[in-house]
C-alpha cells in the first residue's frame, strides 16, 4: 500500500509562507515608524548655523538714502495733493458765492427793469393824459399855456395831439413861439428819418 505521504498539502504551505511574510513586513513597519521618531526628534536638535555671515543684514548707505529721498518725495507729494485738494475747495466756495452774487444781481436787474417799465408807463400815460387835456381845451387857452411852455415841451405836446388839434392851437401862438416849435417839431422827424 501506498504510505501517506509526509509532504503538507501546498495550501497550507502558502499560507505559512504568507503568514511568514506578513510577520517581516510588521517588523519592517515597527522598525521604519521607530526610525522615522528619530529622525524627527533628531531634526529639533539641529542648530542651524548661519552660512551667510552677519554682514548680510547691514543695509547698503546709498540704498537708506534713496530710502530717504522716497519717503520725503512721498510726503512733499502728500503735501502738495492737501494743497490742490484745499484750492480746488477753495475756488469752488467762490464759485458757489459768484453764483449767488449772480443770482442776486439778475434778480435786482429784473426788479430795477420791472421798475423802469413801470415808471416809463406811468410817465407815459401821464403824458398821454395831459396831452388829452390839452386837446380837449379851446385853442386860445391852450395857446395862452404853450406860449408860457419851453418850446421843446410844447412841441413835445403838439406831436402826440391830433392834427387839427394842434393846427388850432399853433395858430393862436405868437408868431416867434410858433415857428420855434414848428422848428423843433421838423427837426425831430429830420433825425427819424436820418436815424
Amino acid at each position: 500500500m501506498n504510505k501517506p505521504s509526509t509532504k503538507t498539502p501546498k495550501p497550507i504551505q502558502r499560507q505559512i509562507t504568507l503568514l511568514i511574510l506578513l510577520l517581516f513586513l510588521a517588523s519592517a513597519g515597527v522598525r521604519f515608524a521607530g526610525l522615522s521618531a528619530a529622525w524627527a526628534t533628531a531634526e529639533t536638535d539641529v542648530e542651524v548655523t548661519d552660512t551667510f555671515g552677519s554682514d548680510m543684514c547691514i543695509p547698503d548707505p546709498a540704498f537708506s538714502t534713496m530710502m530717504e529721498d522716497l519717503t520725503a518725495r512721498e510726503a512733499r507729494l502728500l503735501a502738495a495733493e492737501v494743497a490742490i485738494e484745499q484750492k480746488r475747495v477753495d475756488v469752488e466756495l467762490s464759485r458757489q458765492a459768484i453764483l449767488e452774487q449772480l443770482a442776486i444781481l439778475e434778480e435786482a436787474e429784473m426788479r430795477l427793469e420791472a421798475g423802469l417799465a413801470a415808471s416809463s408807463t406811468a410817465s407815459e400815460d401821464d403824458l398821454s393824459q395831459l396831452t388829452a387835456v390839452y386837446q380837449a381845451m379851446k385853442p386860445k387857452v391852450a395857446a395862452e399855456l404853450f406860449e408860457a411852455m419851453d418850446p421843446e415841451f410844447a412841441a413835445g405836446f403838439l406831436v402826440r395831439m391830433a392834427p387839427e388839434s394842434a393846427a388850432a392851437i399853433v395858430s393862436g401862438l405868437e408868431p416867434a413861439t410858433a415857428y420855434a416849435v414848428s422848428v423843433i417839431v421838423a427837426g425831430r422827424n429830420a433825425n427819424a428819418l436820418k436815424e
